[in-house]
């Protein structure tokens, strides 16, 4: 059986790397938001002065922001499993004055603001990924149907059809965020009647 010192130290160091960890995936998805972003005005500036190329920008877009949306995802949702990971498991190895201290991902504040925070997160997300495609689709490839079914009208299809995917991802990060972090607060809240005299 290990040291109750040894035990600490590890317990210590896991909780600062994944803090780390949790820190630079924020990092990571603020950069691929703001890549996309300037690929999206690229693509738009380019595609304002070159007309022929607008319907290919209403095709490359949505591929673009679906690419974006499943990678921020990824990192929002491991950011979660790794708050899970150190307030479900972790936190119970470091140091005992750590049971007065209450971890934020367990909090009250947390847990209030929670619903909030997801709902603002997911409609800035939905605002910046599925905003400039959907906007594009319906400029750049106006009027629809011209003369009958044309490689236009597919690229619009496509990108439709990528941009609810897109938008489908977004909600089912949210909700698995939700979900996570709601049994988090329902494991925290038990743990501090147990520990209530």
């Amino acid at each position: 059986m290990p040291e109750p010192g040894a035990t600490l130290h590890v317990a210590l160091e896991y909780y600062k790397a994944l803090r780390s960890e949790i820190l630079e995936r924020l990092k990571m998805r603020d950069r691929i938001l703001i890549g996309y972003l300037a690929a999206v005005a690229a693509l738009i500036g380019y595609g304002v002065d070159h007309p022929a190329i607008k319907a290919p920008t209403a095709f490359i877009l949505p591929f673009l922001a679906l690419g974006a949306a499943v990678t921020i995802t990824q990192h929002q949702d491991q950011i979660v499993a790794f708050n899970q990971y150190i307030t479900l498991e972790l936190w119970d190895y470091l140091p005992s004055r750590a049971d007065h201290v209450k971890n934020f991902d367990a909090s009250q504040a947390a847990h209030q603001h929670m619903p909030r925070n997801l709902w603002m997160n997911l409609t800035g997300q939905l605002t910046l990924l599925c905003g400039p495609p959907i906007c594009v689709l319906f400029v750049s490839n106006y009027p629809y149907f011209e003369n009958g079914w044309s490689l236009k009208d597919s690229y619009a299809l496509v990108g439709l059809v990528l941009t609810l995917l897109t938008g489908a991802r977004l909600w089912q990060s949210r909700n698995f965020r939700h979900r996570v972090m709601s049994a988090v607060f329902a494991e925290a809240k038990k743990r501090q009647h147990a520990h209530t005299p």
